[in-house]
């Protein structure tokens, strides 16, 4: 038997948030992007939010909380290896931030 699938809103978004990311580096709308992704990340809409942090990431490969939100998402979706990939990621962009001082 064959399924018809209608297209969710969710995944029209995703696809409105890729089709808007582009190469040039862009911190500010990285920052637009990464905050689409935590209030998707806050309204369950979890495919959304993947998207966003991936586009802001895309405009600022250095946006350093990108990584970590996707890390923590594939962390509880049990994608264990894509998400230590993503916070060895973040360590590299910004090793400051996991510097323990006595």
């Amino acid at each position: 038997r064959v399924r018809k699938f209608i297209l969710p809103a969710a995944v029209l978004a995703v696809a409105a948030i890729i089709a808007t990311a582009s190469m040039a580096a862009d911190p500010e709308k990285a920052k637009e992007f990464f905050n689409q992704g935590v209030t998707a990340q806050k309204d369950g809409k979890t495919a959304v939010a993947i998207e966003a942090y991936k586009a802001a990431i895309a405009k600022d490969p250095d946006y350093y909380d990108a990584y970590l939100n996707l890390g923590a998402i594939q962390f509880k979706q049990k994608q264990y290896d894509d998400a230590l990939a993503q916070l060895k990621i973040a360590t590299a962009v910004l090793p400051s931030f996991w510097a323990v001082t006595p």
